[in-house]
C-alpha cells in the first residue's frame, strides 16, 4: 500500500472519501457532481493526506474549511466592481 502523500489513494481510502463527501453532500442538499460538491471532494481529498483518515474527520474538516470561507463574507457589504477600469 502507498501513502496517501504520494499522491496515490488505494481501494479502501478511496471508498472512506467517497463515503465522507456523498454523506456531506447529503446533509447539505448538494450535489455531489456540481461545483460545490466538486470543490468538497478536492478538499477532502487535501483533507486525507492531512491525516484525517475516516469519515468524521473528513466531513469536520468539510465544514471547518466552510466555515473558514463564510467567515470571509460580509452580508450587506457595498458591492465589489468587476471592472478593473472602475
Amino acid at each position: 500500500m502507498r501513502g496517501a502523500t504520494s499522491g496515490i489513494f488505494n481501494v479502501d481510502q478511496m471508498n472512506v472519501i467517497r463515503d465522507a463527501h456523498l454523506d456531506w453532500c447529503a446533509e447539505q442538499s448538494i450535489d455531489p457532481g456540481s461545483p460545490v460538491g466538486q470543490q468538497a471532494a478536492k478538499m477532502m481529498f487535501e483533507a486525507f493526506e492531512n491525516g484525517h483518515r475516516d469519515r468524521a474527520e473528513l466531513i469536520q474538516a468539510c465544514d471547518a474549511f466552510v466555515a473558514a470561507r463564510q467567515e470571509a463574507v460580509r452580508l450587506g457589504a457595498p458591492a465589489i466592481s468587476s471592472n478593473a477600469a472602475d
